[in-house]
């Protein structure tokens, strides 16, 4: 078995204290004659090709103290586990531990059980995704505010136009209360590093609904709705860059993860438009799947 795969350690552990091979944490850490580290595993492996069949290799104790002794989070946080600890208690946590993988991903139950990180990975991808589709839908809905205002500013402008153009704008105020209720929800459970608070803005929200509801196009609530959506952009803005910056951090342990593409086909793990990509977050990849992360 490799390095610690999924490990999340509090801050940035030392560079010695990585496989050469694999680069993660060292797993039973061996030493070669030449200072390498490496895992046991690692070296039975290049052992058995013949890579290494002449060199030898010694236990390194003192680096798979350091290890053990490393602070790292549980790799069930995505799931709401706050716990904090040394890597040589984490096995004891497990049995204690009573978050489970969040089954709204859809994967299957036995490959839930057998990988936590992609349950972790697919959830930082889904929250992505709908930040992708909170953004979307708030440039749609400034679209159809102005297009609200200037008719509002026209006197030969017929009702019935303008009653569209303000059902339009209440189908996607609803769209965007519905979609960053459901970000505020994943982002919480990342914990306070990437926490926001879209209570108020929500709040507003649905008194902007209503008072459109009932009291038809007005010139204030199309201005407060404007209001709005500037206070969403720059919260939303400054939320997930700080989610980014974790989401770098935490992924640095999980092996062959790219941060600008999203894994998770229907058919397949593997990106099949990789060369190509260039789609922002939230819109289909002719069809096969999503990509979740703007690289700017």
């Amino acid at each position: 078995m490799p390095g610690y795969k999924g490990i999340v350690p509090v801050g940035k552990p030392k560079k010695e204290l990585h496989c050469s091979q694999c680069s993660l944490l060292l797993r039973q850490a061996m030493q070669t004659g030449e200072g390498d580290r490496i895992c046991h595993s690692c070296w039975q492996e290049k052992k058995r090709g013949g890579v290494w069949s002449s060199l030898e290799c010694y236990p390194d104790r003192a680096a798979d103290r350091e290890v053990q002794l490393l602070e790292v989070f549980c790799p069930r946080g995505a799931n709401g586990c706050l716990w904090q600890g040394k890597l040589a208690d984490l096995e004891e946590h497990f049995k204690e531990c009573g978050k489970k993988p969040n089954l709204e991903v859809g994967i299957r139950k036995r490959k839930l059980e057998a990988s936590s990180d992609e349950v972790h990975v697919h959830q930082i991808t889904t929250a992505l995704s709908l930040s992708g589709n909170v953004l979307n839908i708030k440039k749609k809905l400034r679209t159809k505010l102005r297009e609200a205002y200037k008719l509002s500013q026209i006197q030969e402008t017929h009702p019935g136009e303008l009653l569209r153009v303000n059902r339009e704008i209440l189908a996607f105020s609803r769209q965007l209360s519905q979609h960053s209720r459901l970000l505020k929800q994943k982002l919480n459970a990342f914990g306070s590093a990437c926490c926001t608070n879209f209570s108020e803005l929500l709040q507003m929200n649905w008194r902007l609904q209503s008072q459109v509801l009932l009291h038809g196009p007005q010139l204030s609530a199309y201005q407060e709705m404007f209001t709005y959506l500037e206070k969403l952009e720059n919260t939303l803005t400054g939320d997930m860059l700080k989610f980014k910056q974790w989401l770098e951090a935490t992924v640095a342990g999980v092996s062959a993860i790219p941060l600008n593409h999203n894994r998770w086909c229907k058919r397949q793990k593997v990106c099949r438009n990789e060369a190509t990509c260039e789609h922002p977050f939230g819109e289909q990849a002719r069809g096969a799947w999503a990509c979740t992360i703007e690289e700017k």
